[in-house]
């Protein structure tokens, strides 16, 4: 099944492949390829920057895909997929042209400025659990871990989602510690705890679908409004119902949109714990509001506010520490790797750890800012000023 695979590289113990620890110290002692077993599949994780570099650019984005894991895992598991909704997902069109045609793979394109104005309104309801009247200590973590994400949740779906599953946080950040290993793959007989945590993630959605949708009119007009939140989960769920897809397939993938609540609470945690950090972002932030000339209240600029470059580069870096899995490919076709030295072949498995590329020093590290170490400023590029004449 492999073929033209170089003998020298060295294999794992570990034969499910799930975070090897062993894997660290090849990497340390310089190994760049390793192989392990994923059940039936012989996985090779791939580091090195040009390695990394090849599985990623254009020069082998025919020989190297990520379309069957996709249609063999993710959507089987992450989305609720049954096998005639995955091959409508592939027979489909839509979404993949340089101006996508609304479809299924559209719908992930819808634009989320509605959300993100909504995130401008006033919200007291997590203030208004606090004296104003005396000091009190706040744990930054558990307010950033539960209260402020409560009210993102709120925020991008509206507060009925909680109020009918009060322990919706909770699971949330359950199944945010289990996606990598349900996309995997795995039965569920050798590993029940992932498929255990969606499910229990996915099934208060699926009941608030059921409760807000009764009897609601939406006339795709309002940013955000108290039933279903933020307008583009209204617009994801509108399209979907009427194009039949299950309900349960519409509840996953409304979950996954909450991916990037568990970035903005560690962007946050990282802002609120340093003074400077905090005064340097909110002066960037006032750069970016403006007066309304009808009620003279300051409001922002949505568009100029997810542009701001500090902003931005604490987003990517919280990315950068925060991600962890692997991300996998298919080989094709026979690559070569290690710049040139290796051949992996047809029907092998890549799988390049985000951790160990995003932990390089080699790649991000800094003057006094090494790469394991939150940098705010580290992805800011500044324009080389030039003198006038």
């Amino acid at each position: 099944m492999f073929d033209n695979i170089v003998s020298s590289t060295r294999a794992l113990s570990d034969s499910l492949g799930l975070a090897p620890s062993s894997f660290l110290i090849f990497v340390r002692d310089g190994q760049n390829i390793l192989r392990f077993s994923l059940g039936p599949e012989t996985v090779f994780l791939v580091t090195g920057q040009h390695n990394v570099r090849a599985v990623f650019g254009r020069d082998l984005v025919h020989d190297i895909t990520n379309q069957e894991q996709m249609t063999r895992y993710a959507l089987p598991t992450l989305y609720k997929m049954n096998p005639a909704e995955v091959r409508r997902w592939e027979t489909d069109r839509s979404g993949v042209t340089k101006t996508p045609i609304w479809g299924p793979r559209a719908c992930h394109l819808v634009s989320a400025s509605g959300t993100i104005t909504s995130l401008s309104m006033p919200s007291t309801s997590l203030l208004d659990r606090y004296p104003t009247d005396a000091w009190i200590t706040v744990s930054v973590q558990k307010l950033c871990r539960y209260q402020v994400t409560e009210t993102l949740v709120n925020t991008l779906f509206g507060p009925r989602l909680t109020e009918l599953s009060p322990d919706f946080v909770d699971r949330l950040w359950a199944f945010d510690g289990q996606v990598f290993q349900l996309v995997m793959g795995l039965p569920k007989w050798l590993n029940p705890k992932p498929a255990k945590a969606h499910d229990a993630y996915i099934d208060p959605i699926e009941r608030w679908l059921e409760d807000v949708s009764a009897g609601f009119e939406w006339k795709g007009q309002e940013d955000w409004e108290p039933r279903f939140g933020g307008r583009a989960v209204c617009e994801i769920y509108h399209w979907m119902k009427e194009n039949n897809w299950r309900n349960q397939v519409i509840a996953a993938t409304l979950g996954a949109l909450v991916f990037a609540i568990p970035t903005t609470v560690w962007m946050l945690m990282e802002i609120l714990k340093d003074p400077s950090l905090l005064q340097a972002v909110r002066e960037e932030v006032a750069t970016a509001t403006a007066t309304d000339s009808s009620t003279g209240e300051p409001v922002l600029d949505i568009q100029k506010l997810v542009e701001l470059p500090l902003l931005q580069s604490i987003w990517t870096e919280m990315l950068r520490l925060r991600i962890n899995f692997n991300s996998v490919r298919d080989v094709k076709k026979p690559v070569r790797l290690e710049n040139g030295n290796t051949t992996v072949g047809k029907g092998a498995l890549l799988q390049v750890p985000m951790m160990v590329a995003h932990y390089d020093d080699s790649i991000w590290g800094a003057a006094d800012h090494p790469a394991s170490e939150f940098w705010a400023e580290r992805h800011i590029r500044y324009a080389e000023e030039q003198d006038e004449m």
